[in-house]
């Protein structure tokens, strides 16, 4: 049992009992790699990464084919690879939401 769990115990014993009362939860912080990508920090460097990127990467595929002055091949290339991956990760992104519930139950 760690320290904290002792204390609410402790805390617990020595309160009147009352049947409205709840019981607080103390939970283990995650260990190996979920340590760090659960971190707030990691979450909003990741967000702010894709929030940033997405947009710039968007516009500089779709500029690629020079607004059809020049060959328009690239840029139909580009934007058939980037709403592939659109499709592909909308299609399966609730599935995996979904496990991950199931998986830590939730």
């Amino acid at each position: 049992m760690s320290d904290a769990q002792a204390e609410v115990d402790k805390l617990d014993s020595n309160s009147s009992d009352d049947s409205g009362s709840q019981r607080a939860e103390i939970f283990e912080r995650p260990t190996g790699w979920r340590r760090y990508y659960y971190h707030p920090v990691t979450q909003v460097c990741m967000l702010g990464f894709v929030c940033f990127m997405c947009p710039g990467m968007f516009n500089a595929l779709t500029g690629l084919g020079g607004g059809g002055q020049v060959n328009s091949t690239d840029q139909a290339n580009s934007s058939a690879g980037v709403y592939s991956t659109f499709a592909f990760f909308g299609f399966f992104s609730g599935y995996v939401k979904r496990h991950i519930d199931f998986v830590h139950g939730d």
